[in-house]
């Protein structure tokens, strides 16, 4: 379950990449460099591919920020829980997933415009 979730955040980081275009090249970086590291937890829980992105929700950076920090403290809540009934290695390797998502939160919200 984690694996997919994790394959459905690079699908919500992919709509919000490919909706910027060419303007903010700082904005680009930073999401493709977590959407990257989405990709990592992913393989690391033995995950599938990437799903479809999903349509971008449109309105501007700022409410798109806004979605993806919701689930990405979403999914750093979801991996502390999946963690608590996890072998010991599962639940290193989702205490650290979890860390880094709750990481993103403060760098996403240093590109709110």
């Amino acid at each position: 379950e984690s694996a997919d979730d994790e394959s459905a955040l690079i699908a919500a980081y992919d709509a919000v990449i490919a909706s910027l275009g060419d303007a903010d090249a700082s904005a680009r970086a930073v999401l493709s460099d977590i959407r990257d590291q989405h990709v990592a937890h992913r393989d690391a829980l033995g995950g599938a591919a990437d799903v479809e992105p999903p349509a971008a929700s449109g309105g501007g950076l700022g409410p798109q920020l806004a979605v993806l920090v919701d689930r990405e403290r979403r999914a750093s809540r979801a991996r502390i829980r999946a963690s608590i009934d996890a072998d010991a290695d599962l639940a290193r390797t989702l205490t650290f997933i979890a860390a880094s998502e709750a990481a993103h939160v403060p760098a996403l919200a240093e590109l709110q415009p």
